[in-house]
């Protein structure tokens, strides 16, 4: 079997094989998600897989919801992601890309700008809808519609 970073730390941590640590976990009654965070998968899904393809999900037949996800530590689990800034703009506190979608901007503009200048939310969420460039002009038999 290929060995995996994850499945060599783990080996290296308990001093056991990958696979007697994961069929201790299964004896202990835990399911595949709690055995796969504590083991250090980012999600559940590759390890999942992981266990189809070697046959080992039938050691976690009997398994049943414990309190392990209560016990381990939340940064796995913490609310939105640090890339949403959340900001308070005309009386509405909303993230970046969240106004420039209000205000019809692009996220890219609005990101670009806040680089250029961090702390200057006028030139940031600046938009020229005041600015008017060609007279609007009624199609052609506008008049005659009664």
């Amino acid at each position: 079997m290929k060995r995996g970073a994850i499945m060599r730390e783990v080996e290296a941590e308990t001093g056991e094989l990958f696979e007697k640590t994961v069929r201790r976990y299964a004896e202990q009654g835990m399911t595949m998600t709690s055995a796969s965070l504590i083991l250090g998968y980012r999600g559940h899904g590759p390890f999942i897989r992981l266990c189809k393809k070697h046959g080992w999900t039938q050691w976690f037949e009997n398994s049943k919801p414990q309190e392990y996800f209560r016990e381990f530590p939340k940064e796995h689990h913490m609310g939105p992601p640090p890339a949403s800034i959340y900001v308070e703009h005309d009386g509405i506190t909303d993230t970046l890309a969240g106004h420039a979608r209000r205000l019809g901007l692009s996220r890219y503009t609005v990101y670009h700008r806040r680089k250029k200048k961090p702390e200057d939310w006028h030139y940031i969420f600046y938009t020229r809808k005041h600015v008017t460039y060609f007279k609007r002009v009624k199609p052609y038999g506008w008049d005659r519609i009664k």
